[in-house]
């Protein structure tokens, strides 16, 4: 773990720290929903092996009341963690976008005059947004990833020693893989964050002086070079998700292999009677439920990535010192000075037209009562 994403743990860890309680809440309720749904294959390996064979009705109605109650507790643990998780979201944004928009307040002008609208927006907006969407279900993801990991290699274990031991050499092979494709996957995040960050800017300088812009007949040029930019953009973009791709391609060989181990060798247990009918199955339910951890891995990696960038950008906001600074023990000198405004005899007309204005006399003295009995006075 190097120092750069330490130092981004730690700045969202902060943004997170005042909602705490309400999202220690969510993942607690997001944990319990997937552990209930890990109970399926033990209660499914119980019904094939003993209820059906003895044909008891009155077991059956038990055993799909456990069905039903399991989805009930399920489906009301994730409802109620989604609306937890999103109140903490938007609670997040609101905090991040806050700050952010005080420092940019704070920085002097050189900073407004280089840097454009369409970037600072982006950062604000975009970035923020990215920031506490993937930031907030990261942790769930993880927690679920090894909550998963424990509770289905101990139940596995339990289940069929043999056949555990020949499915879980194929779990190293992931990270392999996750080395093999840490930096492209950190490049491609990168080019698609900074492309998607250019033609925002472009747009947003384009809209705002597109009066000047059809003035001076420079549609097609500035359409041109939208075109540059949504191509640049769209090619990121692109590759990023080939990249992603490949990465959970490559996971997918690995499931593909368990499989093949789970039916090849389970179904010959089953043949010399070590293994019963419902505990393969419950065996390969698991096997899913085994290698989810490394889809979620697989997920949390590519995010990690996207997370990371945004970060990044965010922090160069916060992090900017003004190249003008405010110094605490500044003086202010009050003035005595007490300004005024007045048009003795002011006449305006267009080129070759009647006079607009004629003959206009105004004082504007200081104080905003002032200013409205002339305002008033002139429009009568």
């Amino acid at each position: 773990m190097n120092p750069t994403f330490k130092a981004q743990a730690r700045w969202f860890l902060r943004q997170l720290r005042p909602l705490l309680p309400g999202y220690s809440f969510g993942v607690l309720l997001i944990v319990l929903s997937s552990l209930l749904f890990l109970l399926d294959p033990l209660l499914l390996k119980w019904m094939i092996d003993y209820v059906l064979p003895r044909k008891d009705f009155r077991l059956l109605f038990l055993a799909a009341t456990g069905f039903f109650g399991l989805y009930i507790f399920r489906l009301g643990f994730f409802t109620v963690a989604q609306l937890v998780n999103f109140r903490t979201i938007q609670n997040l944004v609101f905090r991040m976008r806050l700050a952010i928009l005080e420092q940019m307040n704070r920085l002097s002008a050189d900073y407004h005059e280089t840097t454009p609208v369409g970037e600072r927006l982006y950062r604000v907006e975009q970035d923020v947004g990215q920031v506490a969407e993937v930031g907030s279900s990261l942790v769930p993801y993880v927690l679920q990833t090894v909550f998963n990991s424990i509770f289905v290699m101990g139940t596995m274990f339990t289940l069929d020693f043999k056949l555990t031991s020949l499915v879980l050499p194929l779990m190293p092979l992931f990270f392999v893989f996750r080395k093999k494709f840490e930096k492209p996957l950190r490049l491609a995040s990168d080019s698609a964050q900074e492309k998607a960050a250019r033609e925002t800017s472009f747009l947003q300088e384009h809209l705002t002086s597109v009066i000047q812009v059809q003035l001076l007949h420079q549609e097609k040029n500035e359409t041109h070079a939208f075109q540059k930019c949504a191509r640049e953009r769209m090619k990121a973009l692109n590759h990023r998700e080939l990249v992603e791709v490949l990465f959970s391609s490559c996971y997918m060989a690995i499931v593909s292999l368990g499989v093949i181990t789970i039916l090849g060798y389970g179904g010959y247990q089953v043949f010399m009677g070590v293994l019963t009918i419902g505990g393969m199955v419950a065996f390969y339910s698991y096997m899913g439920r085994l290698f989810d951890p490394l889809r979620a891995a697989v997920d949390i990696y590519s995010q990690l990535n996207r997370l990371g960038t945004n970060i990044r950008r965010i922090l160069e906001v916060t992090e900017m010192a003004p190249s003008v600074p405010e110094l605490l023990d500044a003086v202010t000198f009050p003035s005595q000075v007490r300004g005024y405004v007045e048009m003795d005899g002011v006449c305006f007309s267009y080129r070759d037209g009647k006079s607009v204005l004629d003959g206009i006399h105004l004082k504007l003295e200081p104080g905003e009562k002032i200013a409205r009995a002339a305002a008033e006075k002139v429009q009568s």
